[in-house]
Parts: C-alpha cells; structure tokens; sequence
C-alpha cells in the first residue's frame, strides 16, 4: 500500500511542480549568492540583490564591496593578495601585504563568467565586464570592458 501511495505521488505533477519550485527557490536564494573566500570573510561586503554564483574572493591584501544589483557569471575570482616577485624561494611565498589593496565593483554591474579581477581596482556602476577578461585597474562607469588587452571607450546608454 504504501509502495502504491509513493509511486502515485512521484508521478503526480502537483508534486513535479512543488519539487521544482522549491529547487527554484533554493537556486535563487543560496546558490546565485554562493561563494568561498580565501582570507577573512568579513572583508567581502555584498550590496542588495547580488548575484555571485560561484566566486572566489581572496580577501589576505584587502576589502572587496560589490554595490546592489550587480551580478556575476560562473567561475568569477577576485583576488587583493599577491606575492613580490623581486623575493626569492620561501620569502616570496610568505611575505604578503595585509591591505591596501581593496577592490570595490560598483551598482548593476554585470561580471561575466571567468573573469579575474585583480586588486587594487575600482569599477564604476553599470560597467560590462565580457567573459575571460582580467581586469588590473580601474574601470569608469558606465564602460563596456572586452578582452584582457583592450579596453572600448564606447559608453553604454543604460536606462532605469
């Protein structure tokens, strides 16, 4: 009897549409806001409605504050940290700057995926940063940023 009820209930499309609706919700609520942080989680400084999905903040060197509205595709890294070069073996490894090097990505930005920002760096509200780019400094508002070695200075006409 109870093997009948069970087979009758997963085959129900009242329960389908429960089930995915619940897992909407759960994608919506804690998936598109999943990240890990490599450093001290209490540098990262999320705005209203981000999306980050699956991002890596390395917060060792600095503050990362993402401004309302803005969201970012898969695989998005952002680091403050980095390494002197001009040391040698051990030293360069572990000789690592604690701030200064912030990274603060203002309102309605979109990040597409596998971007990698690296710190310090400012982006203005409502920039385009394409997929794959690496971003090393500072990008004006309103910016449309291609690839990792060119920059358009065409400014994008963004509506409310």
């Amino acid at each position: 009897m109870l093997r009948w009820i069970i087979k009758g209930l997963l085959s129900s499309k009242v329960f389908h549409k429960a089930l995915e609706d619940k897992i909407g919700e759960y994608y919506k609520h804690y998936s598109l806001v999943n990240y890990r942080v490599w450093g001290d989680e209490s540098r990262v400084f999320l705005g209203k409605h981000v999306q980050v999905n699956n991002a890596l903040f390395n917060t060792v060197s600095g503050e990362i504050r993402i401004g309302d509205y803005t969201f970012f595709g898969h695989n998005v890294s952002i680091y403050t940290g980095t390494h002197d070069y001009r040391h040698k073996n051990l030293k360069r490894q572990q000789e690592v700057p604690t701030s200064g090097r912030d990274v603060v990505i203002g309102k309605g930005v979109w990040v597409a995926s596998n971007v990698i920002i690296i710190a310090p760096c400012n982006i203005g509200d409502n920039c385009v940063i394409g997929a794959g780019v690496v971003v090393t400094g500072n990008i004006e508002q309103n910016t449309f940023y291609t690839c990792s070695c060119k920059k358009v200075s065409k400014r994008l006409d963004c509506h409310e």
